[in-house]
């Protein structure tokens, strides 16, 4: 019987993931900004970090995120 492979990574993935992410929290403070802040109230001490530590997280990726659809719209439009 053949040993299975584990799975290989893919950068890719964990972009998408990524992705998925921000528009999923997008969605819930587009929604409703009161269950987004207590969702990020709540998950701050299971995650033993501050709600501005998490606030500063999810920004910092929402604004890479911009900047590269930013830059690769400069690049397809010139």
């Amino acid at each position: 019987m053949p040993v299975p492979q584990p799975p290989t990574y893919d950068p890719q993935d964990e972009t998408l993931v990524l992705t998925e992410h921000i528009y999923l929290f997008s969605r819930i403070l587009l929604s409703n900004r009161q269950i987004f802040v207590q969702l990020m109230a709540a998950s701050a001490p299971v995650l033993n970090q501050t709600e501005a530590v998490l606030y500063d997280s999810l920004l910092d990726k929402w604004w890479e995120k911009v900047t590269v659809c930013r830059f690769a719209l400069s690049e397809q439009y010139g």
